[in-house]
């Protein structure tokens, strides 16, 4: 949404965080969390690429942001509900997968 207080902060502050929603409790699967930094697109040529590949209609306004990924965490547990199993990418060091039980 054009204007919003999320973009505000952002613009002050490009430190974010996305975390999914979980299942229900009792069936909890997984969930996923990706950290960064956003910094605000104003390169109009790339503005206006994603408009048209995103559909944006014409004359619409619309924020754009590149987030620049510092970590990914998946924490899932197994089927037979034995363990916590975290597994966690950050540039330049690749995947680690711990398991706790």
């Amino acid at each position: 949404m054009p204007r919003s207080v999320t973009f505000a902060d952002l613009r002050r502050d490009p430190r974010m965080e996305l975390h999914s929603g979980s299942d229900e409790p009792a069936e909890f699967s997984a969930d996923a969390t990706v950290s960064g930094r956003a910094a605000e697109v104003p390169d109009e040529p790339t503005r206006a690429r994603f408009a048209t590949v995103a559909g944006v209609p014409a004359g619409q306004p619309f924020e754009l942001f590149h987030v620049e990924l510092e970590q990914v965490v998946l924490t899932a547990v197994p089927d037979d509900r034995s363990a916590l199993i975290i597994s966690s990418w950050r540039p330049g060091r690749g995947v680690t997968r711990t398991e706790r039980t």
